[in-house]
């Protein structure tokens, strides 16, 4: 697909649906529809559908079949596959409906639990807790850990239910304050793990609350929720630049010397530095649309149907800017990242080219369960 047809795609998109106005309370969000009874990420009969064949399904085979799960067992290690082989054993479990797998995946969320009283890092703790909970946490639901064995479930809900709260180091404190106030990738891989936690739990009240960030996060509204941190990142990828009270977490539609900045995510992208044409090359926006989007597929499942359309397709759009700049530098879109391949069945999107593989942090099987 051409730049422009991006552009035009999802301006397509933003036009076919009414807006919604934000919601700023933060108890407050979309009302949900009826949840899903049968899988927080994925449905189990759907796993139970799938093929048990193809190349997606046999590296999900590779991994289900190494004792222990491959990877460093901790929640402290923020670039560890243990969470992420995790869930791919799970998946195989639900696929085989093995009772051995569903063992092998409780025992390898026993060994985390706890890790995160680690002092290594702890100034990392909100990073290395929202990049490793969703795997473990959608894991356990998969394999139907309360019915599987619910004297460990029991001590699991009680365990992760209190992370969402509990206070670390760093700025923004805890995954729930991460998730509502945190407008970079930080914040996003902590908002999908407050949200699957929630999920997980049946907490509905504090899934409004994650909705009501998502919603204001995706809004291009300026509510004051975003903390704007001039003296930590350079803001210059804003639309309103020079004028930064206009902060917004993901760029409205406007342009900058004839350059399109519409779905650009301002913060992530100054890691790469201020604003340029052509811009420096950074995996930062990658990572806050793969956070964002995990906790984006956790609402949908929750009843929250219509959040991939929050903000005139912000994610969608925020994909597309990516598709845009790799005209500029190959490496910005990432046809494998699994965040595009969720927002392209969400919101139809046929035209990007996506690899037959997705890959990306948190969750796994995503080139298996999204076809």
């Amino acid at each position: 697909m051409a730049p422009d047809e991006d552009l035009l795609l999802l301006h397509s998109l933003r036009h076919a649906l009414p807006l919604v106005a934000l919601v700023v309370a933060a108890t407050l969000g979309t009302t949900p529809v009826a949840a899903s009874s049968d899988g927080i990420w994925v449905s189990r009969s759907y796993v139970r559908s799938l093929p048990a064949s193809g190349t997606p399904w046999t590296t999900l085979v590779n991994i289900a079949n190494q004792n222990p799960i491959p990877g460093n067992a901790t929640l402290i290690d923020q670039d560890s596959v243990h969470s992420r082989n995790t869930m791919a054993t799970a998946l195989v479990a639900v696929r085989l409906d093995s009772n051995t797998l569903r063992a092998h995946v409780r025992d390898a969320i026993k060994r985390v639990k706890g890790t995160e009283a680690s002092s290594s890092l702890p100034e990392n703790r909100l990073l290395q807790l929202g990049r490793n909970l969703p795997g473990y946490v959608i894991a356990a639901d998969l394999i139907q850990l309360s019915s599987f064995d619910p004297s460990f479930d029991a001590s699991f809900r009680s365990w992760i239910g209190g992370l969402r709260t509990k206070v670390f180091e760093g700025t923004f404190r805890t995954l729930a304050n991460a998730d509502e106030h945190d407008p970079g990738n930080w914040g996003a891989y902590d908002g999908a793990a407050r949200a699957t936690i929630a999920a997980y739990l049946g907490d509905t009240t504090d899934l409004a609350r994650s909705a009501a960030a998502m919603r204001s996060y995706t809004s291009g509204v300026h509510d004051g929720r975003w903390d704007f941190r001039p003296t930590v990142h350079d803001m210059s990828w804003e639309c309103s630049y020079p004028n930064t009270a206009g902060y917004v977490p993901i760029n409205n539609a406007c342009t900058r010397s004839g350059h399109n900045l519409d779905g650009i995510m301002p913060l992530d992208m100054a890691r790469g530095g201020g604003y340029r044409w052509a811009p420096t090359y950074t995996s930062y926006p990658r990572e806050n649309l793969t956070g964002r989007v995990i906790e984006a597929e956790i609402l949908y499942h929750a009843g929250y149907t219509d959040v991939y359309h929050w903000g005139s397709t912000a994610l969608g759009r925020a994909s597309a800017a990516l598709h845009r700049m790799d005209a500029l530098d190959g490496r910005w879109f990432e046809s494998d990242a699994l965040a595009h391949r969720i927002v392209a069945t969400r919101l139809g999107v046929t035209g990007w080219d996506l690899s037959t593989r997705a890959r990306g942090r948190a969750v796994a099987g995503v080139d298996w369960t999204f076809r």
